[in-house]
């Protein structure tokens, strides 16, 4: 894992640590309680940007397409615009299970700097410790729609553990590590 993973990973995680986000009626809920054993998908979108509202409707259909699995998988909105306006406009086209981060969070620049968001739409897909699994979620879902987030479930999963004789001892829950044909 390099540094810009690490990074990325701390601020994911922030979300765990008691930030709120707004559901649709614009309530506040913990960060925690929402993505708490969830995938988490921020998708970055600004209310001027035509190609967010166009991604926006991709991955709507999308997630409905998976709707036996969505309750595993949260969308959190991070609006960059400085309108509240604006930011409101935008997230009230989105599903009404989506949370957004308020746009005057001080979260939201430590997002888009720590995931090096310089265009919208952007979808950056973790799981819910934080550690990143796709930074490529808007073209993963353009190309493949549910069998990205199907790949994404997956890949979420916890690697098996196997055991391992080391010097005449066995060793438990070692994860088996994935060979560059795994990839």
């Amino acid at each position: 894992m390099d540094v810009a993973d690490l990074l990325a990973e701390e601020a994911c995680s922030c979300l765990l640590h008691g930030c709120d986000v707004k559901d649709k009626k614009y309530q506040s809920n913990k960060g925690h309680d929402v993505i708490l054993n969830k995938i988490v998908a921020l998708y970055f979108t600004s209310n001027w940007c035509e190609p967010c509202h166009t991604f926006t409707r991709v991955l709507s259909q999308t997630y409905q397409l998976v709707e036996k699995r969505a309750s595993e998988i949260v969308v959190i909105n991070v609006p960059i615009e400085s309108d509240v306006d604006e930011a409101r406009y935008c997230f009230k086209t989105m599903p009404d299970t989506w949370y957004t981060i308020s746009h005057d969070n001080q979260l939201v620049k430590v997002l888009i700097s720590k995931f090096n968001i310089q265009t919208v739409p952007k979808l950056v897909v973790c799981k819910g410790d934080g550690s990143v699994i796709t930074y490529r979620g808007r073209s993963e879902v353009e190309s493949k729609l549910a069998l990205a987030v199907y790949n994404w479930l997956d890949a979420a999963k916890p690697k098996p553990a196997t055991k391992q004789v080391i010097n005449g001892f066995e060793i438990d829950d070692v994860p088996v590590e994935e060979t560059a044909n795994d990839k």
